[in-house]
Parts: structure tokens; sequence; C-alpha cells
């Protein structure tokens, strides 16, 4: 009983000092505490603000997203998305064209090339 009890007791300092750890990240980083942070998660219905899922893939709470020159907190991000948007520096023109290249993918030209090639041979 008495390793149960000292067991706990040293989840409960791990626990709180992951807690702390957290609060000062906030208050350092962003500016926040984790009540603000809380209450933001609550406004975005405990889902990312761009892909909208209820959890990150690494099993770590949403990132604070901001901007990287005023500082101004964005939203909260799943990990995936986080990452997306700081591979593309932020930069709106490289994300158009990024999604101009996603929709109309160079294979279905290449296919529907193909296919009238096949049709000329068939007739």
């Amino acid at each position: 009983m008495k390793r149960i009890l000292q067991l706990k007791s040293k989840l409960d300092t791990y626990e709180n000092k992951k807690e702390k750890n957290r609060r000062y990240k906030l208050k350092t980083r962003y500016n926040i505490t984790l009540e603000t942070y809380n209450k933001m998660l609550t406004a975005q219905g405990y889902n990312c603000k761009i892909c909208n899922t209820n959890s990150c893939k690494t099993g770590k709470a949403f990132a604070v997203d901001h901007c990287h020159t005023n500082q101004e907190i964005r939203g909260l991000l799943c990990a995936s998305c986080n990452t997306a948007l700081g591979l593309m520096g932020d930069d709106t023109a490289l994300m158009k064209k990024a999604i101009h290249y996603l929709k109309v993918p160079w294979y279905v030209k290449l296919r529907k090339r193909y296919e009238t090639f096949s049709n000329r041979l068939r007739d």
C-alpha cells in the first residue's frame, strides 16, 4: 500500500510539473494563460481551425498558430496543419500555387492524352 501511495505521489508531482510547464510555455511564448487556451479550444469546438480534426496525430495538444511578424494569435491547429503552414512560410502566393497544383493533377492530363491516342489506334 505504501508503494502505491509513493507511485501516486510521483504521478501527481509529474502531472503538476507537466501543467506548470504548459502554463509557462503558453505565457512566455504567446502571452496567454491556460484558461485562455482552453476558451479558444472550446470556441473552436475542440477541433483544428483548418481541417476540423478533433485530435492531433501526434497525440499532443493543439498548437497555438500565430503570425511571426506581429505575434498575433490566429487559432489552434493540429500538428499537421501547423507544420504545413510553417513549411509554406505563411506565404499565401505559394499556398495558391500548391492549391493550383493539386486541382488539376498532371496524371489526369496524361491519361486523357493516352486515351485519345489509344482510341485512334483502335479505330
